[in-house]
Parts: C-alpha cells; structure tokens; sequence
C-alpha cells in the first residue's frame, strides 16, 4: 500500500519467524500479528473514503483481530492511532480541527472492541495471578532486540545460538543501512517511507512502556518489538540496489532463514521425542486422576524446557494437573480442587514434597502441601540420577525416557 507495488524485500520479515514470542509458546499472538499487518495495510488502502465508511468496515476487521489475541488488536490499533496523529500534525493549521473531528469517528471501532474487552474482564474468573505486574530491570529494555529473537532453550542447542547470534548481525547491518539511507546523498542503503514515523513511534513507546508481567501474563514487553519490526519491514526498502546486489543480500537472508530453520527442526525433533516418551507415561494414567509434576534436580526445576510439559497429559490422558494457567486464561476450577491450582508455575524440585519453602520455586507452594492428600501420582521429569524424597509414599508405575511415573500412597 505504501510503495504502490508488490516488493520483495518485506519477504526478509522471515527472519523474525523464529523469535523469542514464538519459543515462549505464545503462538496465538504471532499467528495474528500478520492479521493486524494486513488490517494495517487495509487501513491505508481505504483512507481516501470518508471516515464512517472507514470507520464501519473496519468493525469486523477490528472484532475478527481482537478475538484472536488482544495484544495483536492493541497493535493494530496503535498503528491506526499513530498513522491518524501523524496526518493531524502533520496538516495544516486550519483542518486540524476537521482532522481531530475525523480521527474521533476513526477511533469508534477500536473504541466499541476495548468496550467489549472490559465486559470480559468484569465477567471472568477470579484471576489469582492477575494483581501481579513487574516492569521488570532496566537493563532487559536495552536487551529488548535480542530477547525479542533468542529462545530461552539456547543453552541446550548451541546452533540455535549460533542461528540467533546470526540473525542479530543482519539486523545490525539492516540498521547501518538504515542509517545510510537517511543522508539524503546516499547513494545505497534502506530508506523508510515517512508516512510509517507515527506508527513506528507509537509502537516503539509501547516496547519501552509496557511491563515485563502485566496482569499475570509474562513476557508482555517482547510482543510489541515483533509488531515494530514487522512494520519496519513493509514500510522499508532498498535504495540504490542493483539486481547482483540484490541477489547477493536476497542469497544471505535465505542463508541465515534456512540455517535457523534447521536449528529449529533439531530442538523440535527432541522435544517430539520428549513428549513421546510423555505419552507413554499417560498410558498408564487413569482418567480422572490428579496429578502433580515435580522435577528430580535442581537445574530441571528453573529449566524452561520443561515448563508446562505436564499440561499435556490433560488431553494425552484426560487427568488433571494444576498448572493450567488457573486467571490467565478464561476457565473456572472446581471449588474443592482451588487449593491445587496454581496460576502458572515452573516445576517443583522434588524435595518440595517432604521440605516445603526450604526448596527453589518460582511460585506459592500452597498447591503442594499435602501433595499425599491431594495427588494420585507424581510424574517425575528429569535425568532421576536423586534419589526420591518420599520413597514411602510412592510406587515406581511406569519409566519411559527422562519421565517416572509414580502412585501416591498416603
């Protein structure tokens, strides 16, 4: 929409496919990130019609966004919002009332989905994690564009550090160029179209703003750099390229876009074979049964590897787990199950069981106490070189892989 024509150098966004949101597991929101890139698109593609007319077709765009994830509608809406403001200062003196006028129709259907956003709030469960917000330390905004990329399982797979260390050097050789392309005699280098400044402004004040725990959900502050490099890219392009030039860059980002898929394809085949192996292990779990994953190590427990693994076996098995994201996400535990329901959590070192509070975690305890009571197996994660803390109270069940199954007997 900004150029006029098809470009291929947006195709180089293919180096945010792999980034810290999508390792985070939060693929919702990327799946709709290029949604609300499109939506942007159409936006500026309809801005010659008057403003109701916008205003109306854009309902159903904003509503369809915002369903899928709401910090993907946050997005659209603070492209839209800065696109807007920029056309305001940017007018001249004598139609920016007429303009303000405009922009307060444009913003109604934003207006009328944030509406229905807040029903939902005031109507959902009670969110035991939901008054817990961190900006987080000062330095994670400066490491903002490389935690934004990295995956927090690199240290077990160094090519995929390697892929990472790689797709940071073509950003920082993107950004040379940018930088290049802003001398108005340079005869190379990557120029942005102006009418995206606002946008990009608006949404660079939001990475910096936004709180690393916002309401209970981690790892808000990563989402909004995704949405500023995307556009980055679409409203960006080379200048000065020849066609050998160009296929030489073209060649290096496919270089760098295959080494990191193939990174990628190593972890992902692992964790396939991990979660095999977990699938044994529900194979041998009764419907119905509660049960509590613990870790054997120390160093299993703070692994992000292994976060969340045991919410698997709730559709592998039908049983129930307590780490299900109880507030953050829109679901409800039965009353008599409250006091084993934690709203996230990393695992439990297994001696938590016999010695609560004199262990590493990450979260209350309370979901732990009087495990015996509560659980009728224990699945234990990790490499089981410890030996068990209450050897008593559990029988061995099942082994597959790095995964044991054990029955609680009180």
């Amino acid at each position: 929409m900004l150029w006029g024509r098809w470009v291929a150098w947006p195709a180089a966004s293919a180096l945010l496919v792999f980034n810290g949101v999508f390792f985070w597991g939060f693929q919702n929101f990327l799946v709709t990130v290029p949604v609300a890139v499109f939506g942007f698109a159409l936006w500026i593609a309809i801005e010659a019609r008057p403003a109701w007319q916008r205003a109306l077709a854009f309902v159903p765009v904003a509503a369809v966004v915002m369903l899928m994830h709401l910090y993907a509608f946050l997005g659209l809406a603070l492209m839209a919002g800065g696109y807007e403001i920029q056309r305001v200062i940017e007018a001249p003196r004598g139609e920016r009332g007429a303009q303000m006028r405009r922009c307060l129709i444009l913003a109604l259907p934003f207006v009328l989905m944030c509406g229905v956003e807040l029903v939902d709030i005031l109507t959902a469960p009670a969110n035991p994690n939901g008054g817990k917000t961190s900006w987080g330390e000062v330095m994670m905004r400066f490491l903002l564009p490389v935690r934004m990329l990295a995956s927090p399982f690199e240290i077990h797979w160094p090519r995929l550090w390697q892929s990472t260390v790689m797709v940071i050097v073509a950003f920082a050789a993107f950004l040379i160029a940018t930088l290049n392309g802003l001398r108005p005699a340079a005869r190379f280098g990557i120029r942005i179209d102006r009418r995206i400044a606002g946008p990009a402004l608006a949404l660079f004040v939001a990475s910096l703003a936004v709180p690393y725990l916002l309401g209970g959900v981690y790892y808000s502050d990563m989402r909004f750099p995704i949405f500023f490099a995307m556009l980055l890219f679409a409203g960006s392009r080379w200048h000065g390229v020849g066609p050998g030039a160009g296929a030489v860059i073209a060649t290096l980002i496919a270089a760098v876009v295959v080494m990191r898929s193939m990174a990628y394809d190593d972890l992902a085949r692992h964790y396939d074979a991990d979660l095999r192996d977990l699938g044994r292990i529900a194979g041998a779990l009764p419907p119905g049964a509660k049960v509590l994953a613990v870790s054997d190590a120390v160093e299993t427990s703070g692994d992000p590897m292994f976060w969340h693994l045991d919410a698997y076996l709730v559709p592998m098995a039908k049983v129930y787990v307590p780490s299900l994201f109880l507030g953050v996400h829109n679901f409800r535990v039965r009353s008599e199950w409250a006091e084993m329901s934690a709203p996230q959590t990393g695992l439990y070192y297994q001696k938590s069981l016999i010695a609560p509070g004199q262990t590493p975690s990450r979260f209350d305890e309370t979901y732990v106490q009087d495990w015996d009571r509560k659980y009728d197996y224990v699945v234990m994660i990790g490499p089981g070189q410890e030996p068990l803390a209450a050897p008593d109270r559990l029988v061995p069940t099942a082994v597959s892989g790095r995964f044991s199954l054990y029955r609680v007997t009180p």
